[in-house]
């Protein structure tokens, strides 16, 4: 398996007809802002997954799987997504 944002990549640029997203993440630097808030100035927005899933082609069918309890990525993440 791939993570979140090789996978959101690929699916942009593939068009696949499905992609499964594990623990789905917004952008790298959104979940060090969530985590450490003062050090996301140092992080570049590697793995845009917000931006990334906005090309992926409208027919594709997209499951998330998220705990709501996730202890390193915030449950909102894929909710934004």
């Amino acid at each position: 398996s791939m993570g979140t944002g090789p996978t959101t990549h690929l699916g942009s640029v593939r068009q696949p007809r499905a992609i499964m997203l594990m623990s789905a993440y917004t952008s790298i630097k959104d979940v060090v802002h969530d985590k450490v808030n003062f050090l996301s100035i140092l992080v570049d927005k590697h793995f845009n997954n917000l931006d990334k899933i906005k090309e992926v082609r409208p027919g594709t069918a997209v499951l998330f799987l998220h705990a709501k309890k996730d202890g390193l990525i915030p449950y909102q993440h894929s909710v934004d997504l």
